[in-house]
């Protein structure tokens, strides 16, 4: 996910915690703004919850599955298409911020 993305994804405020490069964001939280699926407790589980998840994806018909996939990246260019200049305002003036500024020249050090 990219932070031009994010938006439309958490919404606005949600958003503003990424830009700060100290964030940390527990694992009640990452669920429940659906950046992970599900916490397991070691690699073993996460292996088998994997496949189990793997072996669910592939039974479904590959055609559903790929109307399914471009119904849900047309919603998304439909909302950022919707909502472009409202981005773009948000992102200039966030990168105005002196904090953000100096989180961005650091981070293009990288």
């Amino acid at each position: 996910m990219t932070p031009a993305f994010a938006p439309y994804l958490f919404g606005m405020l949600k958003t503003r915690f990424f830009l700060d490069r100290d964030f940390k964001l527990s694992i009640d939280d990452a669920v429940d703004w659906g950046l992970v699926h599900r916490v397991v407790n070691n690699v073993d589980e996460g292996l088998r919850v994997s496949l189990e998840l793997i072996d669910k994806v592939s039974a479904i018909p590959h055609d559903a599955y790929k109307t399914i996939k471009r119904i849900m990246i047309s919603s998304i260019i439909n909302e950022i298409n919707d909502r472009w200049n409202e981005l773009l305002n948000m992102l200039a003036e966030e990168s105005l911020k002196p904090e953000v500024k100096a989180r961005l020249e650091e981070f293009l050090k990288r």
